[in-house]
């Protein structure tokens, strides 16, 4: 396993999955992380997950079509590392289904994708 994805959020500073991150970078796994939703910055409002201080956490903000911070993604020059497309991502859906979605849960998967490639290209 390179990486897994984590676009899950809410609650606050948890010490069990603290370690269970310190755990995966033992064993050279990364978290990658979507860094949420409330547009708000990280840096002075931490979001958990993705601020826990692990040397394997990539937090991930979304970019809309342009490139830019979308309007609703969190952002922190310290806590988030990474943009990655999070508007209106074409996805699949319970029932045989697809849509599109708008999220830093859409934008993490993209990394978490690059990261197990470039694990793939150089074990």
């Amino acid at each position: 396993v390179a990486a897994t994805n984590n676009s899950w959020g809410g609650g606050g500073y948890s010490r069990t999955l603290d370690r269970a991150i310190e755990s995966a970078n033992d064993q050279g796994i990364m978290f990658v992380a979507a860094a949420g939703n409330q547009g708000s910055n990280n840096d002075t409002n931490p979001s958990y997950p993705t601020n826990y201080d692990a040397p394997n956490v990539i937090s991930v903000a979304a970019l809309n079509r342009n490139d830019n911070l979308a309007s609703f993604s969190n952002y922190g020059t310290t806590t988030v590392d990474v943009g990655a497309p999070g508007v209106s991502i074409y996805s699949t859906l319970p029932g045989n289904s697809y849509g599109s979605f708008s999220g830093t849960s859409m934008a993490a998967p993209h990394v978490t994708g690059i990261v197990g490639l470039l694990n793939a290209a150089k074990p």
